[in-house]
């Protein structure tokens, strides 16, 4: 997974899915077809999701992408925190992905200040 990632190449193994979407910007990450997880390509930026699924599967999986960055998820009596101790939320991922991938005009470039299009 982390070296298609890399690679920035589809990718499937067994549960697993890498697939680079948004004209090669970001690899979705899909664990048993759930997006659990959108890496930027060209900058330090990964959202994250358990997808409703708090597994130790879907952990180790984010857990994976998240030590690049020297971070990790754990468990405490069923509940996700980050390493920091707050408590994990859940990226709404699928919205994201649908920012990514929507054609940008020069109108919403004026509109919205935040958005960087190359």
């Amino acid at each position: 997974m982390l070296e298609a990632i890399s690679l920035r190449r589809n990718w499937r193994r067994s549960n697993t899915r890498v697939e680079i979407v948004a004209n090669g910007t970001l690899a979705a990450v899909y664990l048993h077809e759930n997006l659990i997880a959108l890496v930027h390509l060209h900058a330090s930026v990964l959202y994250l999701s358990s997808a409703g699924w708090r597994t130790r599967t879907t952990k180790s999986r984010l857990n994976a992408l998240l030590e690049r960055f020297n971070r990790s998820i754990y468990q405490c009596r069923g509940v996700w925190y980050w390493d920091t101790g707050m408590q994990f939320t859940d990226a709404p991922l699928q919205s994201i992905l649908r920012d990514y991938e929507r054609p940008t005009t020069r109108s919403d470039r004026k509109r919205d200040k935040n958005l960087f299009v190359a």
